[in-house]
């Protein structure tokens, strides 16, 4: 496909074109950037899409961000009981089909120069009137040498046994998630375990082992992780709480995020889904706050180009 080329639905009606650019080739300053091909920031390209906003969404790893790790969904209307990975699939096979492509390429910086966001990639400088930033979150950390922040598949496991850190959702769905592998697991929380009441009910009909305690009971060791009273585990897991991930726009100081349209303190750049906001961690709101930001857009483009 090329810069031009339009892709058609089954309607053969057009459904976008090159990188997101609908009606134009990908050069020059185009109308918005999407930094992070997660829920949101797919969420985003495709209203973009349909508002006829030229853009580009760079993705430095695997579509989907932190969602394509998650046991189950359950609380998306219409869509109960998939996994993670599965959500992720359909995300990206609908973008696709709307003429969304990715490019996968890490966005190295960040700066604002006279009105615009200019962007160093892996594949070349950019200029754009507008930046969604969907940069989901990152994990804080913990003085365990080699522990892991996130589990992608069974592939990067060592042995038969997983010690998870954590007491919320994101480890007692790892925690199902890797059960389910075969793999003995332990959960070790410090207080009463945060995630919903549907996790924490599973993880123990499940018969996984909870033990109350903190990281001072984990001693790291030459055959693997030790735990006081439970044993040696083969690996260990830290899910201790994420936060918002912003590091590429943090030179720019202090931003406010102004709801519902998720445009900034720094006017043209909005900031969606886990980067805006961890309270509201949900894919659910994910992919509403991407729509807010590419509707806005859309909305202030047609203003300054005198539209209804």
């Amino acid at each position: 496909m090329h810069g031009n080329d339009i892709r058609r639905g089954p309607s053969g009606k057009p459904q976008g074109d090159f990188k997101g650019i609908r009606g134009g080739a990908n050069i020059g300053r185009a109308n918005a950037a999407i930094v992070g091909a997660g829920p949101a920031g797919l969420s985003a390209a495709v209203q973009l899409v349909k508002e006829g906003i030229s853009f580009t969404i760079f993705e430095k790893e695997l579509p989907g961000g932190l969602l394509r790790t998650a046991n189950r969904v359950d609380n998306l209307l219409g869509m109960k009981g998939m996994s993670g990975l599965s959500l992720c699939e359909s995300f990206l096979e609908h973008a696709r089909d709307m003429g969304v492509v990715i490019e996968a390429a890490p966005v190295k910086s960040i700066n604002v120069h006279e009105g615009s966001f200019h962007l160093e990639s892996g594949k070349g400088n950019r200029d754009f009137s507008n930046l969604i930033l969907a940069t989901g979150s990152r994990p804080k950390r913990l003085d365990l040498p080699d522990a892991m922040y996130r589990i992608d598949g069974p592939g990067d496991l060592k042995g038969g046994s997983l010690l998870i850190i954590g007491g919320g959702d994101l480890a007692f769905d790892n925690a199902l998630r890797v059960f389910g592998w075969g793999i003995d697991v332990c959960i070790l929380h410090r207080s009463a375990p945060k995630a919903n009441h549907s996790l924490v009910n599973e993880v123990r009909e499940a018969g996984i082992r909870l033990v109350k305690g903190d990281v001072g009971m984990v001693s790291p060791g030459r055959d693997g992780y030790h735990l006081e009273g439970e044993g040696v585990f083969d690996n260990a897991a830290v899910f201790t709480g994420r936060v918002p991930d912003r590091s590429l726009i943090d030179h720019m100081g202090p931003v406010e995020v102004f709801m519902p349209s998720h445009e900034t303190s720094v006017k043209g750049l909005y900031v969606i889904g886990d980067a805006a906001s961890i309270e509201s961690s949900q894919t659910a709101y994910a992919m509403s706050s991407g729509l807010s930001a590419a509707m806005d857009i859309a909305r202030k483009v047609r203003e300054d180009e005198g539209g209804p």
